[in-house]
């Protein structure tokens, strides 16, 4: 039905999926005994989809069956609301039921995908030509993309806004942490792909920082009010800050200057993982190391950053 549908079948098998979704959770009786306490971020991984083999599968298909709809239905008005529709029950499902607490991914993961295809076709970016780049006055997007971008940041806010709210009282802080810093920031990226092409726009900049300043306002509330079971959101949001930095750097500068705002973030790195802590820190720094590394030692026009063709950027 979902493949062979009409387009305006689209929105009644949605509804279905989403009916689909609430039976394969709320006929199940024993969903909703207390899971044991976790004693580590391993032992949380381990068993996040172990123990509701069944539910997890059953809404990883639902979502599944739900993308090709929306591929289907070439992605109108209603199909984006039961899509919508469908990440909200799968969210509320993760937050009700603990040993559920899968499902909270699986609605990033359906989210992410529904994006990407929505302006790609994977593993491609020919969006890139039938669209064009960023449009002329500072605009963020093209005409032709405005609504493609105010889906992605409505589904960035309902995961940043959910995610934030939800690791107070949740069985695993750090997971809504996650879903709260890296799908805004990963959705960003998916937009700048279409709608920018990667060029440089002080604009996409801004909306960058604009990201570090929010996860780094969560970080502080979270270090202030999360005890020792923040610590591990703490780092993610940490993490988030460093890596909205990096993708605003990477959003305005080019060549030696990206060099110098990647190399600028490891000193940074140093001092909060001093004063925090974060082992996660550690791995951002790692990954960092490496790129500039690359960028100095095997980059052949690294004496020829210069717009004059002078070899002005050779400490870069």
């Amino acid at each position: 039905m979902t493949v062979l549908g009409r387009a305006g079948d689209i929105p009644v098998v949605g509804s279905f999926l989403i009916v689909l979704a609430g039976l394969a959770v709320l006929t199940r009786r024993t969903i909703a005994a207390p899971p044991p306490p976790l004693t580590s971020r391993r032992a949380w991984f381990a068993g996040l989809f172990a123990g509701e083999p069944f539910v997890h599968a059953s809404l990883a298909a639902i979502a599944a069956l739900m993308l090709v709809a929306a591929a289907a239905g070439d992605f109108s008005t209603p199909t984006l609301l039961v899509s919508t529709a469908l990440v909200a029950v799968l969210l509320a499902l993760a937050l009700r039921f603990p040993t559920i607490e899968g499902s909270a991914p699986i609605a990033a993961l359906f989210t992410l995908a529904l994006i990407a295809d929505w302006r790609a076709d994977l593993p491609g970016l020919s969006m890139l030509a039938r669209d064009g780049r960023l449009t002329g006055g500072g605009s963020l997007v093209p005409d032709t993309m405005a609504s493609f971008a105010a889906s992605a940041a409505g589904f960035g806010l309902l995961f940043a806004l959910t995610g934030f709210a939800a690791l107070w009282r949740a069985r695993t802080p750090a997971l809504w942490a996650v879903l709260s810093a890296a799908v805004p920031l990963l959705l960003t990226v998916l937009v700048y792909a279409g709608a920018g092409g990667f060029e440089r726009s002080a604009s996409w900049a801004a909306l960058g920082l604009g990201q570090a300043m929010l996860a780094l306002l969560a970080a502080s509330q979270v270090r202030r009010h999360g005890g020792q079971e923040g610590r591990g959101a703490l780092a993610v949001y940490a993490v988030a800050v460093c890596a909205a930095l990096a993708l605003a750097a990477a959003m305005i500068l080019r060549e030696a200057w990206l060099t110098v705002a990647l190399a600028a973030m490891l000193p940074a790195l140093a001092w909060v993982h001093r004063r925090l802590d974060l082992a996660p820190l550690r791995w951002v720094a790692a990954l960092i190391v490496p790129a500039v590394l690359v960028r100095l030692l095997f980059n052949p026009a690294l004496l020829h950053y210069g717009q004059d063709g002078s070899q002005v950027a050779w400490v870069f």
